[in-house]
Parts: structure tokens; sequence; C-alpha cells
């Protein structure tokens, strides 16, 4: 073991904690610095003290992972020992979530065909030690993508007829004959006799399979049943994937077995050391489905909240509408302690977007109390928060990977092309003053005058910078009113010659707008076109955007949107009834004399 000249303990400390940002690191010098840190702590300052002992206590995940984002104990301020506690226990069983729009279907094998590493094969296996990972051999894929249409499924081995099912709906193959032979393959084993990890795995392969692909009710229930009758052996990884296949099958295919939702209910729920970011996104997954009661929904939400230490950014996101909605919120000390706890992680932030995204859901839910805001506001105005593609050209790249509710994937474009890296800071840019500008009207129009004006310097020159910077979209950038929205509407408008343009209001694209009267014309309940697992989100998103625009000084025309939808199909009919809309609005001022409006007549 190498050991450290003579130096004082704070002056370990300090090392010790610039290193943990940086990755490259090595674990030799890394345990030496912890070494020689632990006999000392008695003569440091209380922070330095408290930033030590969560170190020593974490020496065991260091060694093993030691990366940025797992150095910083998940989110603690280095001066709370109780942070550590939290760190600890989900570093135990809690890595950052895994992308739950497609898993690989192929890394959970006890044979990979991919060469991927598996880190989720552990029905009774004894854990991997500290900083060994357990790489499977590569084998080459037993059929080709080519001959996939033409394979018998009943010659292939129980591994590879798994592999081929999962690569058959990546490539979204619906081949009736292919698929009816999976099903006939899978019925000859025996749904009984399938492995956790080859139930979960055909449950995600039928969950993505495309809709053509005929599957058989009877044998996604003899599946469900599988689980059911060896529901201990599944780890917490495989129990969410099963719920998020189920989900994903009931939503596509309408496929309804409550018997399975009450049981996959109560399997959560006993799961007392499950992940809360877990948990959550189990929650998310299942919580819209029809035989999801609001109890199961409530008590969920109650156990994240005793964990919500543990949550990473796109957790925390999702996580606080939740909690609003099942009014968790109003319980005594539930804010104090989500404060609390979000004072810590502010600390733990190095990328101002990511620090930006996790803060905006407590302001826009009146959750973040006066301190928590002037200190998310400072910390990111001393991160400089880039809110310009200048001001974003000489910051770090964002990180590869950041759980942001985004694919970051850096500021540059596939190719590295100089207009690639332009375009990316200048979507970086538009994103944040974006997300900045709704917090500013926010805080503007519906917190009471005080709470701005006792904000520090910083804090009121970031929320000005942000009002008074225009926003100007990107190309690529995905505005949060989706197109497809208005567009029969204005259709229909233009028939009848109304003028109205796209114009920007602050964060909001208005489609149908007059710029210099300062009118609006939207549907009164835009969310309803929407899919169900997302008209709770955007309901709150259109309530508060017609709100802030009335505080503007706009007129918001709201046209009922369930009249329209119970008109005849017809153009006419549509045509009639907006032209009496347009004229009971006093919209008239806005007709172009030169346009021949239609004739109604037959």
């Amino acid at each position: 073991m190498a050991t450290l000249p003579s130096t004082s303990a704070a002056t370990t400390t300090a090392a010790l904690r610039r290193a943990v940002q940086w990755p490259s690191l090595s674990r030799r010098l890394a345990s030496v610095l912890l070494q020689d840190v632990r006999g000392r702590c008695s003569g440091l300052p209380l922070q330095q003290r408290s930033f030590a002992s969560c170190a020593v206590r974490h020496q065991q995940l260091w060694a093993s992972t030691w990366s940025a984002d797992s150095l910083r104990c998940a989110g603690c301020h280095p001066s709370s020992l109780s942070g550590c506690r939290r760190a600890s226990t989900s570093a135990r069983g809690s890595a950052p979530p895994p992308d739950m729009l497609f898993e690989d279907l192929m890394g959970m094998s006890s044979v990979d065909f991919d060469g991927e590493e598996d880190e989720d094969d552990d029905d009774g296996a004894a854990p991997a030690k500290p900083g060994k990972r357990v790489v499977r051999e590569k084998k080459p894929p037993p059929v080709s993508d080519e001959g996939l249409l033409n394979v018998d499924p009943s010659s292939l081995a129980r591994d590879q007829l798994v592999w081929a099912i999962g690569r058959a709906s990546t490539l979204k193959i619906s081949d009736e004959k292919l698929w009816k032979g999976f099903g006939k393959a899978i019925a000859d084993v025996g749904e009984a006799h399938l492995e956790p990890s080859e139930v979960c795995r055909i449950m995600q392969a039928f969950a993505y399979a495309p809709t053509e692909a005929p599957l058989d009710d009877r044998q996604l229930q003899r599946l469900l049943k599988a689980f059911a009758a060896r529901a201990a052996q599944y780890n917490d990884e495989r129990l969410a994937r099963m719920i998020y296949g189920y989900s994903k099958l009931a939503a596509k295919r309408k496929l309804a077995v409550q018997r399975f939702l009450d049981f996959a209910a109560s399997e959560v729920v006993e799961r007392k050391a499950m992940a809360p970011w877990r948990k959550l996104w189990i929650l998310r997954s299942a919580g819209h489905l029809p035989g999801v009661g609001q109890d199961f929904r409530a008590l969920l939400v109650s156990q994240v909240m005793q964990r919500v230490g543990g949550l990473d950014t796109e957790s925390w996101q999702a996580f606080i509408p939740m909690l609003v909605e099942h009014r968790l919120h109003e319980r005594p000390g539930v804010v104090n302690a989500l404060n609390k706890q979000y004072k810590f992680k502010i600390h733990c932030y190095k990328t101002p977007d990511l620090l930006l995204r996790s803060g905006l859901p407590m302001v826009l839910h009146d959750l973040m109390k006066t301190t928590t805001l002037a200190l998310w506001l400072g910390r990111m105005h001393d991160l400089r928060l880039p809110l310009t593609a200048k001001m974003a050209s000489i910051l770090p790249l964002l990180p590869r990977k950041a759980s942001a509710g985004r694919e970051a994937g850096g500021d540059d474009d596939e190719d590295g092309s100089w207009e690639g890296a332009q375009a990316g800071l200048a979507k970086r840019a538009a994103e944040n003053l974006e997300a900045l500008k709704i917090a500013e009207l926010c805080l503007r129009h519906e917190r009471d005058a005080t709470v701005v004006s006792s904000l520090p310097q910083r804090a009121r020159h970031l929320l000005t910078l942000a009002r008074k910077t225009p926003l100007e979209p990107q190309e690529e950038q995905q505005l949060l009113e989706l197109p497809f929205v208005f567009g029969e509407l204005g259709s229909l408008l233009r028939r009848l010659g109304v003028a109205l343009h796209p114009t920007l209001c602050g964060p909001y694209l208005l489609e149908l707008a007059d710029p210099l009267g300062r009118l609006v014309v939207e549907w009164d309940a835009n969310w309803l076109l929407y899919p169900p697992w997302r008209q709770k989100a955007h309901k709150d998103f259109v309530q508060r955007k017609h709100k802030h625009l009335r505080a503007e000084g706009w007129q918001v025309v709201c046209l009922p949107l369930a009249d329209f939808r119970r008109l005849d199909a017809s153009r006419e009919a549509r045509l009639a009834w907006l032209r009496r809309a347009v004229e009971a609005h006093g919209l008239g001022h806005l007709s172009l004399d030169d346009v021949q409006l239609p004739s109604l007549s037959p």
C-alpha cells in the first residue's frame, strides 16, 4: 500500500473532495486517501468530518463503480451524515434507472449472443465482489436478421428461441406464420417450466411486438400465471419489467387480467427494500390502467416519499406531480422534508441544466420554500446556466446520458461537424431558457410579490435575464404543445379567411394568434387529444399557460373541443360550427376582405 507524505487531515480531505470530480483517478490512490482520512476525522471541522465519514462509508461502493455520479453520494450534501445512510441503502440495489423504452432483451440470459455484460442474473447466485463484473462469452447470433423469417422456431434451443422472439420484436416483424411458430414452440416447452429471466424477456418481446403480430391471449395468461407461481424468484428489476410489459400489452392490445394486477400490486408494496426510483417507474407505467386502484397509487407514492433522497433527476421530476396529485404534500411535515432533501441535492449538481430541470416541478407546484428557491437560483447563477448559444459555448458539454427527461447526448451531432456543434449549443440554451421562462412567469404571476423581491441579487438577476432574453426555438426542439393539436382547427380557420399566425409569447408557442391584438384561439381542453398517460401533466400545462397569457394581457378564446368532436365528420358541418363560433367571440375583424368565404348552401 502506498503512503502519503505528512499532510494535515484537512488537506487530505480537500484532495479527496477534488477526487470526486475525476473519474479517471486510480482506485489505489482513492484507497490511500480514504485510509489516511479514516483515522484523523476527529481533528477536522464539522463539514470536512462529515464528508470524510461519508467517503469512508462508501469506500466499497467507490471501489466498485468509480464514476462521478456515484461518488457524489447519490445527491447528498457533503455536510449531511443522514445522506450517507440514504446513499448506502440505495447503493446496494439502486443503480441509475435503465431506459424503460426498450430494455435489452439479451442482457439477462445465461447465454449472451451479443456479448453484453449480464448485470441482472442473480437468481440465487452469490453477488459478485465489488469491482468484479461478470462478462458473458461473446457468441454470434444463432440466426441472421435475413434468415429470421425462414427459421423454424421449434428447432431452436430455449435460449435461442427467447432471443429470436426478442429480435423479431425489435425488427418489427409481423409475419403471422413466424409468430404462431413462436407460440407453439413456447407451448411445447411449457410456460410453467420457463425460467424467470425467460418469462420476463418473452413478456417484453410480446409487449413491443407489432400490433399486427398475432398473439395468443391464453398464452399470455399462462405466462402471467408462471410469474405468479414463482414471484419470489423474480428480483426487483424483473418484477418491474414484468409489470411494464403487462402495462404496454394492456394499452396496445386491451389485455385486462385484474388478478395479475392485484397480485403484482401486493408484491410491489410488500417489497420494502425495493429502490424508490423503481417503484416510481412501476407507478408511471401501470398507474393509468383502469384496474389500478387509487389506494395502491397513494400507498406507492407514500413509500417513495419515505426514501425520496434516493431519486435521480428524472425520477424526481416525475415524482413531484404525483405527490401533488395524491395530495400527500398536504400532510404535516412533507413539504419541509422535501425541501430539506432538495437542499442536499442542490450542492451536488455540477451541471446547471439538470439542476434547472430537477427544481422546476417544485416551483410549478408551489412546493419550494423561499430559502430553497434562493439557493436553487443562486446555484444556477454560480454554475452559469447557459441561456444563449454563446453562453453554452464556454461551458463543458452535457453528460452523454443526462437523466433530465430527454436525450442529452452532448452538444454535437453525430458527424461532429461545426454546424452540428453550434446547433447543439443553440438547442441546449433554448431548452434552458424555455424552462426558466416558465419558472419566472410562475413566480411573477402565481406567487406573492414579496417572494421575488426578497430573493438575493444573484437570483433576481437570473430571473430578469430569463425574462428579457428572447426565445429562439430550434428545428429539432420539441415545444410543450405538439403541432397536431391545432392542425385541423387552423386549417378550418384559414378556410374561413380568419388571419391568425404562429407567434411566441415568452416560453409559449401560440399556433393561432393575433400578435397585434394580443389574442389567441385554442381549444378549451387540449389535453384530451393526448394519450391517457399524458393527459394529467398536459392539463396542468394548458391551464398554467392560459393563466400566464391572461396575466400578460392576452385575450384567450377557448373553443369547446367536446362540441366540435360531436359534430358530423363532414367539412361543411364543421365550417358552419366554426363560423358561428367566430361570430360569437367577435373575431370578424380578423377576416381577410379579399378572401371569398365558402358557401355553406348545398
